[in-house]
């Protein structure tokens, strides 16, 4: 099995200009670099064979390329606990309609329909104890980011796999989107 899902990935030097926020909030986990993407559609364990029928389905996506901006940082959690800190995403019809393709691909592959509204943002840090209190000065702080991430230019199949400091992601197949200049 491999633990799959489809994303968008940054190159160095913008995910290392979201590492500069990563600091302020005690209890948290900070995401290694690394790890650093925008989630279109979590799949959970997949079989090798659903991985390749999957694969099969996202290559025959067509879907320009675009500049990505994140605008704004925000919390995920369960009543005042956090769970989640992270960068949001600015809104972008292509950025949807490419959300709204993958999840059609996922369909036609055979995986159920998603059951999540898709928020588009970017996991800095994760937390299982930490209150919301202790998050607000980093929240307001933070608030007012506007960050270009540059050209996204293919999309991914990512696997999942538990390393020394959590997790660690390998990009299995990547999906080239549409050059609408040249």
């Amino acid at each position: 099995m491999l633990r799959l899902f489809i994303g968008l990935t940054f190159e160095g030097g913008y995910s290392r200009r979201l590492c500069h926020l990563m600091e302020g909030v005690e209890g948290v986990h900070w995401q290694p670099q690394d790890n650093l993407h925008l989630t279109l559609r979590f799949l959970g364990d997949v079989s090798p064979a659903d991985a390749e029928d999957l694969d099969a389905e996202l290559a025959r996506i067509t879907a320009p390329a675009f500049d990505l901006t994140l605008q704004g940082v925000g919390w995920f959690g369960i009543g005042e606990r956090v769970q989640n800190l992270h960068a949001v995403s600015r809104p972008d019809p292509i950025l949807d309609g490419l959300k709204r393709q993958v999840d059609r691909a996922c369909q036609r592959a055979g995986f159920p329909p998603e059951g999540r509204k898709f928020k588009p943002h970017v996991t800095l840090a994760r937390s299982r104890a930490v209150r919301l209190e202790a998050a607000q000065p980093w929240l307001a702080e933070n608030g007012d980011l506007r960050l270009a991430m540059g050209d996204v230019e293919a999309f991914h199949m990512i696997s999942s796999h538990p390393s020394g400091a959590g997790r660690a992601y390998r990009v299995e197949s990547s999906y080239p989107l549409t050059q609408m200049w040249a």
